[in-house]
């Protein structure tokens, strides 16, 4: 089970990446699947699931915008927030 937070561009899937990074999360950007944008279009930042609510946190307190958070098992996802 991981985390995926879809972002509004690649730059804020960077941006995204590089706070939770510097916060000790693990992150890494990837094309958002087919399963949450039918388009494929955009990026999503992928999280462990035990790091979820830490991320979700960070982005929070620092008004980075991204579109929802999905949680994602078994090629499934689950809106969390948005």
């Amino acid at each position: 089970m991981y985390i995926l937070i879809h972002t509004t561009s690649q730059t804020e899937a960077n941006r995204v990446k590089r706070l939770l990074s510097s916060g000790g999360i693990y992150a890494s950007i990837q094309k958002t699947p087919f399963f949450i944008s039918r388009t494929g279009c955009g990026y999503c930042v992928r999280v462990p699931a035990r790091d979820g609510e830490r991320a979700i946190a960070a982005l929070r307190e620092r008004r980075v915008p991204y579109k929802a958070v999905y949680e994602v098992s078994g090629g499934e996802a689950r809106r969390i927030s948005s």
